[in-house]
């Protein structure tokens, strides 16, 4: 143990076990196997001086360290503490290092230091998930220089962005020579959604507890401090302390304070002193300084951290008498002192600003607010000063809170831009500009899943004086109301719009007018008032037949709207792929919602269509750009959609990854489809063989009733419909599915491709006896599938053929359908012909041909995760005379979608890195998916993935 580690002034005293970890972490990153700590404990057991330990024995072994530390005024700047950890390196850099680290994707990051002052003000910033890419490539760059440790102190308070980039990173440390220490107070609010709590679920992390000190331990602090203390008093004092370091030595102090004896007589005294020991030691000290070092003190408390010049100029001190103040603090043990002023704990910093009078207070941050913005601070900087600040002190501070707003939106914050606009209205401005600020603020609260955005918007319309920004508020409604599935309430605000334009008689309004009739027909179309629908879908053939539609959002919209209307008829099924393309033909949605709109419509037509890699990674690339927007609603809407493409590929882990994130945003707002994302989630649930999970899975919030209206209810109660079918509940099910069929039929939703409801009917209805119910069931899907003309389609409706009809005639059509899967990506329905093949096969006789196809069945699955009928395909195929194993999968069919993937990228020569940085995974990634690819495909190195790959494809 360290002389530093021996001392006895109870911060790191029976700390062996966190200090034996810390430093095991640090070897192991100096060794290239890098990993995570995180230290959690309440204030005061000594988690900075662990972390201060674990830097300097790590700085000991070789290791180039990188620290921050969060503050509760610096929460809301944006990447505040990543910019901490890696401005000094960056910054300090020369310009030939600079590029060199930036190579590559770490140029994502280079927008946040190309200049100290207005970094995060620029508008190429406005890319948070590139960003938390671009950082973890920068760090891959400094850690090729020298091994790494980070350390992160007071991560409760640091800024959402941060800490959502330090559990980024966390996943991607393993590969790397850098380790990285976080200490987070216990009993502090969430921060950023419990992002922090997942660092302890980082591969491999270490979560550290520093427990409270034993008695023993206590003792010894108290006779080191006291050395004429009787043991009965210190004893009273480990107990009144709870063992906490830090409270035990404030207590030690105010007993010194007091003039209390140290007697036994005078141990019940020591319990009079907590909880308020620490205030009253620390106050006392301060009030045994003259008065300069007790206003600067305040000033430091404002600042949080800050220089000794600011301090000065708040407290009113001329810099002479600052100077002598700040080294009397120092010597008190309250203040760190150099250029920058900074508490020696942040519990001091607490008692000294909780003392301090509120009028004081508020004028104080005003006059910090005043100083950051004469020194060129940022925006965000002077705002974290304002929103405690006097009211109506600054006439800029609207403008600059405006201004840290739209930063921390375009950063992905909404909800920090949230907080800065509730302030500025604070400020009391007048009607047009608090109109405006409401309009702001209704967005930035939509994309942060608040339900008030909306009522902003509506407070904003009567705010403002111009006919043209209400009309445009009167837009936003209408495509918030969208996305939250209001469909009535989003026709009622776009009719409005559009009367309002009529009213104003305005030239220059066609763009906006379509928008609004865009949005009107849309919610028309997809609310539940079914004798609107045919009138409205008119109108729809009439806009869609201009040109260039897809140069505006409006147009684009209208696009995907039309191509699902296309899908869900079960018409035209090249054109409705056509429509969508020309939706989505910018590549990713825009922040206009009727952009959104259009690629989560067109997406699902794509799916039905069957064009399942194209919807996937179209909304792969949406998702990217609602991530860059921070907006909840958008991600939620695309993961729903990207889940279905994911299921029907048969990536059943990537699908319910994405199914959950979709049933997450629910809880935020998004309401489009919710049901039917309830819905899938229980179907992929069902694939997997959790029953029990895919029922949880239906439970929607705040009950059923709620949804009836939504468009997507029919979807859910066809779900519903094959988990009553799936428990032997045939009776049941056939009811919730004759419900759905009543449903499509008044809606025109006819097309199976979108859910085959009608081939669980038939089962249900075969269970119960009605054949010909089930006969006709099984006729019409195939009927209407065949006329869509989508492969996977038709071979669904095939296999429900087969099993109500039996026999050959079943064979036959399960034969048909496993050709026209031929070369489909579609896996999971692959797998279940194959398996039906197999079973029927078996039943005729036909043992040979049916373990092929079992064992293909068996193969697929497993490769799915498809859980529940691989465990049918073992059974079936233990019957058919075999003895299955689980699949020894080889060849090109063999690799996973990530391993076919990344063996592409390594095919056309990208190296190990440049395949990393375009994926978003880590070099140790690629390897392991290159590794696998090899022994899959039966060679030895990258050279013969080319010929390996081709071959297979032919």
């Amino acid at each position: 143990m360290s002389a530093t580690s021996r001392r006895a002034d109870g911060l790191l005293l029976e700390r062996e076990q966190e200090l034996g970890a810390l430093a095991r972490l640090a070897a192991e990153a100096g060794e290239g196997r890098g990993g995570v700590a995180l230290i959690e404990g309440p204030a005061g057991v000594g988690k900075s001086r662990l972390l201060g330990e674990a830097l300097g024995r790590a700085e000991e072994a070789g290791l180039d360290s990188l620290r921050a530390r969060g503050s509760e005024l610096e929460r809301n700047f944006s990447f505040g503490a990543a910019l901490q950890l890696l401005g000094p390196p960056v910054l300090g850099a020369g310009e030939p290092t600079r590029r060199e680290l930036f190579r590559g994707a770490a140029g994502h990051a280079e927008p946040l230091f190309r200049d100290a002052r207005t970094a995060l003000g620029d508008a190429a910033a406005d890319q948070t998930f590139p960003l938390y890419h671009g950082l973890h490539w920068l760090l891959v760059s400094l850690s090729e220089r020298s091994p790494l440790i980070l350390a992160v102190d007071d991560a409760h308070w640091i800024d959402d962005q941060s800490s959502g980039f330090l559990v980024y990173l966390a996943q991607r440390l393993e590969e790397l020579p850098l380790a990285l220490v976080v200490a987070v107070r216990t009993g502090e609010p969430a921060a950023a959604g419990g992002l922090l709590e997942r660092l302890g679920e980082a591969p491999g992390a270490e979560v550290l507890r520093p427990a409270p000190l034993s008695c023993t331990a206590c003792e010894r602090i108290v006779l080191d401090a006291i050395p004429a203390a009787d043991e009965s008093f210190a004893r009273a004092c480990s107990a009144a302390s709870g063992g906490n370091p830090f409270v035990l030595r404030e207590l030690v102090a105010a007993i010194e304070s007091d003039g209390i004896a140290p007697t036994a007589g005078s141990a019940e005294r020591v319990f009079t002193l907590t909880p308020e020991a620490v205030s009253r030691s620390v106050l006392a000290r301060l009030g045994r300084l003259p008065g300069p070092a007790r206003e600067l003190a305040r000033a430091a408390a404002v600042l949080g951290e800050g220089p000794l010049a600011e301090a000065a100029a708040i407290a009113s001190v001329e810099p002479p008498a600052a100077a002598e103040a700040a080294a009397l603090l120092e010597r008190a043990n309250v203040i760190a002192a150099g250029d920058r002023l900074r508490f020696v704990h942040p519990v001091l910093r607490s008692v000294v600003y909780e003392d301090a009078p509120a009028a004081w207070l508020v004028r104080a941050h005003a006059r910090a607010a005043e100083l950051a913005r004469e020194r060129g601070a940022l925006a965000e900087v002077v705002a974290a000063h304002l929103l405690p600040a006097e009211r109506g002190a600054l006439r800029w501070a609207i403008e600059v809170l405006e201004e840290a707003a739209r930063d921390a939106r375009r950063q992905g914050a909404p909800a920090t831009a949230a907080r800065y606009l509730r302030r500025a209205l604070e400020e009391e401005p007048e009607r047009p500009v608090r109109g405006e600020l409401l309009l702001a603020l209704g967005g930035a609260e939509a994309d942060a899943g608040e339900e008030s955005g909306l009522e902003r918007f509506e407070a904003a319309r009567g705010l403002l004086a111009d006919p043209a920004r209400r009309i445009a508020a009167l837009r936003e409604i209408a495509g918030l109301l969208l996305y939250r599935g209001r469909y009535p309430d989003a026709a009622a605000a776009a009719g409005e719009g559009l009367a309002a334009l009529r009213d104003a008689g305005a030239r220059s309004a066609n763009e906006l007018a379509t928008d609004l009739e865009a949005m009107w027909l849309i919610a028309k179309h997809w609310g539940v008032v079914v004798a609107e629908r045919a009138e409205s879908w008119e109108q729809v053939e009439r806009l869609i037949g201009r040109e260039r539609l897809e140069a505006t959002p409006a147009g684009r919209g209208l696009l995907g709207h039309a191509g699902l209307g296309e899908a869900y008829a079960g018409r035209r099924r090249e054109r409705a792929a056509e429509l969508v393309r020309r939706a989505m033909s910018g590549g990713q949605p825009s922040e206009d919602p009727l952009d959104g709109i259009a690629f989560a419509l067109g997406g699902f037509a794509l799916i039905v269509a069957d064009e399942l890699l194209e919807a996937e990674a179209a909304m792969t690339a949406a998702i990217e750009a609602g991530r860059r927007r921070g907006s909840i609603l958008e991600i939620a809407a695309f993961a729903h959609v990207r889940s279905i493409a994911r299921y029907r590929l048969g990536w059943l882990a990537e699908a319910a990854s994405d199914a959950e994130d979709a049933v997450e945003g629910g809880r935020h707002g998004w309401g489009a489809t919710l049901p039917m994302a309830h819905a899938y989630v229980a179907l992929i649930r069902l694939e997997r063989g959790e029953e029990d999970a895919a029922w949880e899975a239906l439970e929607l919030p705040g009950g059923e009733e709620l949804w009836r209206a939504n468009p997507s209810w029919g979807a859910w109660v066809a779900v519903r419909g094959r988990l009553r079918l799936q428990r032997g509940e045939a009776e049941e099910g056939r009811a919730d599915l004759a419900y759905v069929e009543a449903m499509a039929q008044a809606s025109g939703a006819l097309n199976p491709a979108m859910l085959p409801w009608r081939s669980w009917a038939a089962a249900c209805a075969q269970r119960l006896g009605d054949e010909t119910e089930a006969r006709r069931l099984a006729d019409e899907e195939l009927e209407l599938a065949r006329a869509w003309g989508a492969p996977r389609a038709v071979a669904q409706a095939l296999r429900g053929d087969a099993l109500v009809a039996g026999g050959e005639r079943a064979i036959t059509a399960l034969e048909e359908a496993l050709e026209l899967l031929e070369g489909s990506p579609a896996a999971l329905e692959d797998a279940h012909v194959r398996f039906a093949l197999g079973a029927a096969l078996r039943r005729a006789g036909r043992r040979r041909e049916a373990r092929e196809r079992l064992a293909q069945a068996l193969d697929l699955a497993h490769r799915a995760g498809a859980g529940a009928l691989v465990e049918r395909a073992l059974s079936e195929l233990r019957v058919a005379g075999a003895r299955p194993r689980r699949p020894a999968m080889s060849g090109v069919a063999a690799l996973t979608p990530s391993e076919r993937r990344v063996a592409a990228l390594a095919a056309e020569g990208r190296s190990n890195r440049e395949i990393a940085e375009g994926l978003f995974v880590t070099e140790r990634t690629v390897e392991m998916h290159l590794t696998a690819s090899y022994a899959k495909l039966g060679i030895a190195s990258r050279r013969e993935l080319p010929h390996a790959l081709a071959a297979g494809e032919g």
